[in-house]
C-alpha cells in the first residue's frame, strides 16, 4: 500500500481504522513477516490505537 489518506471530512468516523484493519488481516492471509510503517507524525496517536 503506498499513500494511504482519509479526507479530513471523514476523519474521526472510523474509516481509517477500517481501512488499516483490512490492511492488516490482507497481510497476515499473504503470510507477510514483516511490514513497514512510515506515518506523519501528526498521525502517530491514531497508528498506536491499532
Amino acid at each position: 500500500m503506498h499513500d494511504m489518506f482519509v479526507e479530513p471530512r471523514f476523519i474521526e468516523q472510523g474509516y481509517g481504522i477500517l481501512l488499516v484493519a483490512d490492511f492488516v488481516h490482507r497481510i497476515k492471509r499473504e503470510k507477510y513477516n514483516k511490514v513497514t510503517l512510515d506515518a506523519d507524525p501528526n498521525a502517530e496517536e491514531f497508528h498506536k490505537e491499532i
